[in-house]
């Protein structure tokens, strides 16, 4: 109903037992639905006023603690995330892939692009060692790399170490990003490695942080 304009962006949701109503659901499993969106960013509430379609419900909010691909991110903020620009190529290593992927041979990297009409979203350069790529990428890639190194590969990302950086123009990648998503660009240096703690693919991830945020659960210690 929201992607419908049915409610726009602050307008303020029915009271419980009428939308439950409405939708024909029992107000439990309303209950949910609207802890999910408010998690999303979609909905927000105010104590004792009620609930609202969030007026920047463009914005993308995600946790740091869930490893997804940039697409699945996306979509679950209920955005559609289209792809341009890929591209698949092959190329000499550098230090910093070397000792990341401990490895000294030629890398393949897919670029991809992630969009919203427009507007660039992302932009992701994921390099792998070749004698893991091999042949796979020759054709390109569409939707999840993470599926689809499970479901064509038989490689099973189980987690990934992450480092949030500000890019500074020094490389080409960041000139290319900065170039793409403006000076509002944030970066996720992410090594991603599989279940029997192997190194799989390093990436460079940048998110236009006018529209991509991260936040991340801090529990206070004992």
């Amino acid at each position: 109903m929201i992607k419908d304009g049915v409610f726009k962006e602050g307008d303020k949701l029915p009271t419980e037992p009428l939308l439950a109503k409405q939708l024909q659901v029992s107000r439990s499993t309303l209950r949910e639905a609207i802890k999910l969106l408010q998690r999303q960013g979609v909905l927000i509430s105010k104590n004792g006023v009620g609930t609202y379609v969030n007026k920047n419900r463009g914005v993308i909010n995600s946790s740091l603690n869930k490893l997804q691909s940039t697409k699945t991110m996306i979509n679950n903020t209920g955005i559609v995330a289209s792809e341009g620009n890929m591209k698949v190529y092959e190329r000499d290593t550098i230090e910093e892939w070397s000792e990341k992927l401990n490895s000294d041979e030629n890398v393949v990297i897919i670029k991809r692009t992630r969009k919203n009409g427009d507007i660039n979203l992302a932009y992701t350069f994921n390099i792998f060692p070749k004698s893991i790529a091999g042949d796979f990428f020759s054709e390109g890639i569409t939707g999840s790399l993470l599926h689809f190194l499970k479901d064509k590969m038989n490689i099973n990302i189980s987690y990934a170490l992450s480092e949030i950086c500000l890019p500074d123009g020094s490389s080409i990648f960041d000139k290319k990003a900065l170039t793409k998503l403006g000076d509002k660009t944030m970066l996720l240096k992410q090594l991603h490695f599989d279940e029997n703690d192997l190194p799989i693919f390093y990436s460079y991830d940048y998110m236009n942080n006018s529209y991509i945020k991260f936040y991340v659960k801090r529990d206070r210690g004992v």
